[in-house]
């Protein structure tokens, strides 16, 4: 997994899954820090601000401290977790949010620290 670094450090904390898209075009930062990524897969939002897990086909360097506040994590992760959490999302919506009166999965981040941009549990 790559969390967020610099100006976008991932939020810590408790959050829920609030929302799910099964693709998504990523954009953000500017200058050098600007992104646009298309087609990033199966996004699973934490916040309403855009932060989620999800794919990253753009890099390869899980363990570092690399994202605009996601949580980057290889292909085969992002469809399970996509898949796992609730609420389960039909793979026919293009949408999907997660319906007054139900608990959406809890995800839990909890602090890191950088040590040379590589991330140690405390």
């Amino acid at each position: 997994m790559s969390s967020g670094t610099g100006d976008f450090f991932t939020p810590i904390g408790d959050h829920t899954v609030i929302y799910k898209w099964p693709t998504a075009r990523m954009t953000g930062g500017t200058g050098d820090d600007y992104c646009d990524l298309p087609g990033v897969g199966f996004p699973t939002f934490l916040t309403w601000s855009g932060v989620a897990i999800h794919t990253a086909y753009w890099h390869n360097d899980f363990g570092v401290m690399r994202s605009h506040g996601c949580l980057n994590v290889p292909a085969a992760v992002s469809r399970w977790v996509w898949r796992w959490t609730a609420p389960v999302a039909p793979y026919d919506e293009a949408y999907y949010t997660t319906p007054p009166g139900v608990a959406g999965t809890r995800v839990i981040v909890r602090e890191r620290f950088d040590t040379g941009n590589e991330m140690v549990p405390i």
